[in-house]
Formats: structure tokens, C-alpha cells, sequence
């Protein structure tokens, strides 16, 4: 895989305070590059379609599972789904091979995401990461 066909995952630094958050964000990264599989911690991977500003903004969640959760592996990846745990992230308009890992929601994740402060926030994190140039950050080198 070349430098230009990997994800690149770009971050907030308080999410990479947390040492756990940190953790799932590389994790997340990995995932996305299929250098690990994405059970059992990565379920539903899709975009947010319950809110059109969110979906506009090309803001998507993947379904977090806990270690004390059940990953079906009877299922597919898309039905593992979880209401604990959504990691939010950000595909840029110009490349959607550049990500940004805006939150994680938890522990009620589907109401987190229909709080108006957390849309708000989520918005404006996105539409900062929207500005920024994609080639400044997927033509380094592997």
C-alpha cells in the first residue's frame, strides 16, 4: 500500500491526553488501513444519516465495543451494533482518505448524538477540519 492509499487519521490533542482514548484512536487507525481486523472492537462503521448537518458534513460513527460486550462473530460487521460506546469522526470533503477523529460518545452514544451542544460542537470541529489542505497531510512519505 503507498503512502497515498493509506488513511491518514488526524486528532485532537485532549483526545490524545486520555491514554485509553489515544489507545482506540491508533487502534481506529489501524483499522482503517485493514492492519487489524476490525472485530471484535470496530462494529457498524457508517455515516450519521439521523441528522442531515451531520451528514452533510461527512461525519460518520463506528460502533465501539468494550471488552465486556459480545462481539457476534455470527453477524456482519455493519449488524454489531451498540448503543455504549461511538467514535465520531470526519471524512475531508476534498479526500475522504483523510480522517479526523472528532469524539468518542459515551456511555449513551445514540443520545449523546442527538444532544443540540454535542451537534454543535461536532459541526464546528468539522467544518475546521474541512478547512484544512488535504495534500499538507497525504503526500508525506510512509
Amino acid at each position: 500500500m503507498s503512502s497515498s492509499d493509506k488513511y491518514v487519521v488526524l486528532t485532537t490533542s485532549s483526545l490524545n491526553s486520555d491514554p485509553t482514548t489515544k489507545k482506540l484512536v491508533d487502534d481506529f487507525r489501524d483499522y482503517k488501513n485493514n492492519i487489524i481486523p476490525n472485530f471484535p472492537l470496530f462494529g457498524r462503521d457508517t455515516p450519521f444519516t439521523e441528522n442531515k448537518q451531520l451528514e452533510l458534513s461527512n461525519i460518520c460513527k463506528v460502533h465501539i465495543f468494550k471488552d465486556s460486550e459480545l462481539y457476534d462473530m455470527n453477524k456482519s460487521q455493519n449488524s454489531n451494533t451498540t448503543d455504549a460506546i461511538h467514535l465520531v469522526y470526519c471524512e475531508h470533503y476534498q479526500n475522504p482518505k483523510l480522517l479526523s477523529v472528532i469524539a468518542v460518545l459515551s456511555p449513551d452514544a445514540h443520545k449523546s448524538a442527538r444532544d443540540s451542544n454535542t451537534i454543535d460542537a461536532i459541526l464546528k470541529t468539522a467544518e475546521k477540519f474541512h478547512s484544512l489542505d488535504p495534500a499538507k497531510y497525504l503526500n508525506k512519505s510512509a
